[in-house]
C-alpha cells in the first residue's frame, strides 16, 4: 500500500500498488560491504576476552562489574586503599572525580599496572573536565 495525493484532491487516498518482481539474476552474490581488516580486528579481542574469562573465578567475574570512585587529591593513604581493592578484589574499573590531571594520569598508570586485567577508566565530568580537575579550563554550564 502507498499513500497518494493527486493534484486537486482535498483528501489523502490510499491506493494499492503492485510490487514489481525482482529477477533473481539482479541480486548480487557478494556482500554489500566487502570484508575488511576491521572485521578481523573486531573479532580478535573477543578471543582474548574469552580466554581471560575462562581463567576467572565466579567472584572475580562479579568483581569485574564493580567500578570504584577515585580522587587524585586525597593523598597516598587513599591511593593505597584503591590499590588494595584492585589487587585483592580485582575490581573492573575506576571512575575519577576531583583531583589534578597529572596526578590522575599517574594514578591511572599505577592502577593499570597493578591490575591483572585492564581496568575501565572513566571520569564523572558531564560538563567538562574543569568541573573535576584543577588547573584545567572550566566551561560555563
Amino acid at each position: 500500500m502507498a499513500f497518494s495525493c493527486q493534484p486537486g484532491e482535498k483528501k489523502l487516498v490510499l491506493k494499492k500498488k503492485k510490487a514489481e518482481p525482482v529477477a533473481v539474476d539482479t541480486i548480487p552474490d557478494y556482500p554489500a560491504i566487502p570484508p575488511t581488516d576491521f572485521a578481523t580486528f573486531i573479532n580478535t579481542p573477543s578471543r582474548w576476552v574469552d580466554s581471560v574469562f575462562k581463567t576467572m573465578t565466579p567472584d572475580e567475574r562479579i568483581a569485574q562489574l564493580m567500578i570504584v570512585e577515585a580522587f587524585s587529591n586525597q593523598g597516598q593513604r587513599y591511593e593505597d586503599d584503591v590499590l588494595l581493592l584492585i589487587k585483592e578484589y580485582k575490581i573492573g574499573g575506576i571512575i575519577f572525580f576531583q583531583g589534578g590531571p597529572v596526578r590522575q594520569a599517574r594514578m591511572t598508570n599505577k592502577f593499570q599496572a597493578a591490575s591483572k586485567i585492564p581496568l575501565l577508566i572513566s571520569m564523572d565530568a558531564e560538563s567538562g573536565v574543569g568541573m573535576r580537575l584543577d588547573s584545567t579550563v572550566q566551561y560555563p554550564l
